[in-house]
């Protein structure tokens, strides 16, 4: 009895031995497999979130507002009076020489000094050029200023038919700013040069480019950080060419202008104060900027232009208003029978077209000397337009004439009416005709800013094609008869009539 006890005993005990080690294993499994149930899922969360992260990341897109800004490499401009032969796309670059009118002055101009005038500038080490100054050429272009809406694609090809331009002129337009992109140097600029590289830039900008633009945009940002590092650079030069500063500046000012792009507007109103500072008692301009009795009416020509362009830009510098009035009895007083002078009035020639010009600019287009300056222009200067178009003397005759031709064409479209017919019956397909094929032209070297090399291409190119693209480059407006608010003011030695459009 004592035994089936014991065997009964021993057999509960076993049974709840086993009970213990069952749920003992099953205590133990559960965790268990919960923790790898859970490891995997947490891997395949992981795989699944990288895998999402990857795959949007690709998909960013940043926009910074209107202009995006992009890291542009320039080299330093340390001396603008050198200019040292170096390849540009295996091409030498050379010293320029000045843009000097033909020789029919009795005055021979000096040399021109290869170095920029550059007057007192602030601290600029609060502004960093290579993050605020450029753009995405994808990015939506800047809005053009109200001066300058001609320059729109749409608005460009209604004013070439309205004004009588052709598909023919507006290919070599295209061709030319193609073949100038394909020439600039690393540096942003043309030929190593400030001049020749405001100019090339101011065609691209009467085409209406900017930064953004799609085709020329980096053509445009490389030009324009040049010139601002140039008007920069060398503070201890003043004093230096009237001829580069007034370049420079009317290039700034105008791209300023367009777009507004706040980084220009500190370089280009240190330009138009060295031009006002350097402006003579009775309003004109010479070389260097000299204070004495001698002027020089091709000097003024571009001061006078750089200051329209900074009255049309609202740049505020002090003392515009005053230059632009001292300028308009400065040019009256360099007219005489039809002609403008040089040096000396009324000695003709290229100047014609400059003060005429000048003259528009400033709001006297209704005047007895842009009357006298338009006839002269169409009796003289036309005849030789017409030379280059029904023979070959092309590259002997432009290169005396072309950089009178550059005022010329633009006075005339200002002008308008039949004298503006006449004109672009001639110049339009003369400058077609001697258009290379390469998109350059080119004239034989003649001692007055011309020369047969690459610089001398870049200049006659630049000219030519600026006129080209007269038909949309300024609109009517620009030269507004609006009456200024200063219309009493008065300069010594001047009489202007007070007609000037400032729009500040």
């Amino acid at each position: 009895m004592s035994e089936s006890r014991n065997t009964i005993k021993q057999e509960g005990d076993s049974g709840k031995t086993e009970k213990r080690g069952y749920w003992r294993k099953t205590w133990l499994s559960g965790p268990a497999i919960s923790f790898v149930l859970h490891l995997l899922a947490i891997c395949l969360l992981i795989f699944f979130v990288k895998e999402k992260f990857e795959e949007k990341s690709s998909e960013i897109e940043i926009t910074v507002g209107e202009m995006n800004a992009e890291r542009v490499e320039h080299k330093s401009v340390q001396n603008t009076d050198v200019v040292t032969d170096e390849l540009i796309n295996d091409i030498p670059v050379m010293e320029i020489e000045p843009p000097f009118p033909e020789p029919e002055s009795d005055d021979t101009p000096q040399e021109f000094s290869d170095a920029l005038t550059d007057a007192a500038m602030e601290d600029d080490s609060d502004i960093d050029l290579e993050n605020l100054f450029g753009a995405d050429t994808e990015a939506k272009p800047v809005k053009l200023s109200e001066s300058y809406q001609g320059r729109s694609a749409k608005k460009r090809s209604e004013l070439v038919r309205k004004y009588g331009g052709t598909s023919d002129g507006q290919d070599a337009v295209l061709n030319a700013l193609k073949w100038l992109k394909q020439i600039q140097s690393e540096d942003g600029s043309w030929v190593g040069h400030p001049a020749h590289t405001s100019l090339a830039l101011l065609c691209f900008l009467a085409y209406g480019a900017t930064p953004a633009s799609q085709d020329f945009g980096g053509t445009v940002q490389s030009a324009l950080g040049f010139l601002v590092e140039v008007m920069n650079a060398d503070k201890k030069n003043k004093g230096k060419t009237a001829y580069i500063n007034g370049i420079v500046t009317y290039s700034l000012a105008e791209a300023y202008g367009m777009t507004k792009i706040p980084f220009l507007r500190r370089a280009a109103e240190d330009g138009v104060t060295r031009i006002i500072n350097g402006q003579q008692t009775g309003g004109g301009f010479d070389y260097k900027y000299k204070s004495g009795k001698r002027w020089d009416l091709s000097i003024a020509g571009w001061q006078i232009q750089a200051l329209k362009a900074a009255s049309r830009a609202r740049l505020t510098v002090p003392g515009l208003k005053e230059a632009l009035v001292k300028s308009i009895g400065f040019v009256k007083s360099t007219y005489k029978n039809g002609k403008f002078g040089y040096s000396a009035p009324g000695s003709g020639g290229n100047m014609t077209g400059v003060g005429t010009l000048c003259l528009q600019l400033l709001g006297e287009a209704d005047g007895k000397e842009v009357s006298g300056g338009v006839k002269s222009i169409v009796t003289d200067r036309l005849q030789k337009f017409n030379r280059v178009l029904t023979d070959d003397s092309w590259a002997d005759t432009a290169g005396k004439y072309l950089y009178g031709w550059y005022y010329d064409t633009q006075a005339m479209k200002h002008r308008g009416g039949k004298e503006w017919k006449q004109w672009n019956k001639v110049f339009q397909p003369a400058l077609v005709k001697n258009q290379s094929k390469h998109g350059y032209w080119a004239v034989k070297k003649t001692g007055y800013g011309f020369t047969d090399d690459l610089k001398g291409k870049v200049y006659c190119t630049v000219l030519c094609c600026l006129q080209l693209e007269v038909y949309y480059r300024y609109l009517p407006s620009y030269n507004s008869l609006e009456p200024p608010p200063f219309s009493n003011s008065k300069s010594k030695g001047l009489k202007g009539s007070g007609n000037v459009d400032f729009e500040l």
